[in-house]
């Protein structure tokens, strides 16, 4: 059964994702017309300056690229620098750095997990290279609608799980979140009987946290799924928080570094998988 998450991360390409690139620069500049020409630039467009790559083109083909620091070099002689141009300190576009535009943002996750990846990857639309892309893109608004999606499904099947032993789950609450618990969910609905309330109203009403010490204390999982369930539930939190405000978008990327990321998603996948398949036996055997 396909996941919410895995459907919308079809959907979402490097296309979606990419850096545009910096201004093509021709091969034969030197130092100082290059930096002035990205610095007009960047000014104009109001990018930063040292955010964007710019691929050197020659008679319109691209033979290399280039970016504001491609003249730092250890060089002697002061003469010798003054004559570099841009081709003599240009990178090559290596083949195994080139990614197609409409690769699935998933896929683009497995890409940056290999050990092998470069920094970034150019992006070729057809056959023209129209940006590049990093590791931090993989967490711009269109990823982290993915992100946020996959911690919300989380949470619902955690919740699921809860509600087939709804009296038993209620019970493997403290005391005090109990309380909290019922205390809100009266000041939510101030005509209600907290005696007269359905279990299931009170478990709708519980946090990540509290999911995670109902299935930890119940015996609906097995010791493997309620061990994978802890350890996911904690970093879908945080990461769920910083999804949903803007202010900590900056935090996903150290929440979830290149070898976190796929493990993530693939014991997320794991999971969900497991757990549609625990809550069909148990739709069946009722």
């Amino acid at each position: 059964m396909d996941s919410v998450f895995s459907k919308l991360a079809s959907l979402v390409t490097v296309y979606h994702l990419q850096t545009s690139l910096g201004p093509d620069i021709p091969p034969d500049i030197g130092q100082s017309d290059l930096h002035e020409f990205l610095f007009e630039t960047a000014l104009e467009h109001g990018y930063d300056l040292t955010s964007r790559i710019s691929l050197v083109r020659d008679n319109n083909i691209p033979i290399g690229w280039c970016n504001f620091e491609s003249f730092i070099h250890d060089i002697d002689s002061a003469d010798q620098y003054k004559n570099l141009r841009v081709r003599d300190v240009m990178d090559p576009i290596r083949p195994d750095s080139l990614l197609a535009a409409g690769t699935s943002y998933f896929s683009a996750v497995e890409v940056f997990k290999k050990h092998n990846a470069p920094s970034f990857y150019f992006v070729l639309n057809d056959n023209e290279i129209t940006g590049t892309l990093y590791y931090d893109d993989l967490f711009k608004l269109p990823a982290r609608m993915c992100i946020f999606s996959l911690t919300l499904e989380i949470e619902q099947i955690a919740l699921d799980l809860c509600k087939l032993r709804t009296k038993e789950s209620w019970g493997c609450l403290s005391t005090a979140r109990k309380t909290k618990i019922q205390n809100d969910y009266k000041r939510r609905h101030p005509d209600s009987n907290l005696e007269e309330v359905p279990y299931d109203d009170f478990l709708n009403a519980t946090m990540f946290c509290d999911k995670g010490t109902i299935l930890s204390k119940s015996n609906l999982l097995s010791k493997e799924t309620s061990l994978l369930f802890k350890r996911i539930l904690g970093k879908a939190d945080n990461i769920r928080n910083a999804c949903a405000h803007t202010g900590s978008a900056s935090r996903l990327p150290s929440l979830l570094d290149r070898n976190r990321l796929h493990d993530f998603f693939k014991n997320c996948h794991i999971l969900i998988n497991t757990v549609h398949n625990i809550l069909e036996k148990e739709a069946k055997a009722n």
